[in-house]
């Protein structure tokens, strides 16, 4: 059986994501693995002036020291992360890899690679930013909640 430690930034209202998570997590146990869940939960980001907010979506230093801890203590064989953004960051990759801990990654939208997920803006398919090392065309445009500086 395996160790997996199930990663997971909980959104302020609970969808189908969180739901997966959730029923992943129970699922895997059922069947005689361990699952040890790390999640953070987005209520925390109304306590985060804005630059704050941005600074850890982009890299959070806090949680890549907590998740080495984790991994260092627990041992898992593999990471499944579900969803970094914006408390968890890129951190978590780092502190797998620094462990040598194969990582899994679930992707239940196109946020990675469009600011609003969807790639779809003024009622049409969108794909400016695919491919893109930065979303450029989505912060012109206001992707997200027709924001320029939340995009």
């Amino acid at each position: 059986m395996f160790k997996i430690v199930q990663v997971h930034n909980h959104y302020q209202q609970p969808g189908g994501e969180d739901q997966v998570f959730a029923a992943e997590s129970d699922l895997l146990e059922s069947h005689g693995h361990e699952v040890l869940r790390y999640t953070v939960h987005n209520d925390a980001v109304k306590m985060l002036g804005k630059m704050t907010l941005a600074r850890k979506t982009l890299w959070n230093q806090t949680r890549y020291h907590e998740l080495r801890r984790l991994f260092q203590k627990n041992k898992p064989n593999v990471v499944h992360v579900h969803n970094t953004i914006p408390l968890i960051s890129p951190a978590i990759y780092h502190a797998a890899q620094a462990e040598k801990i194969p990582v899994c990654q679930t992707l239940h939208n196109y946020r990675l690679i469009c600011p609003n997920a969807l790639f779809f803006r003024h009622s049409m398919v969108c794909e400016d930013c695919m491919g893109q090392p930065l979303a450029w065309p989505g912060i012109r445009h206001a992707c997200y909640r027709q924001s320029w500086s939340a995009t």
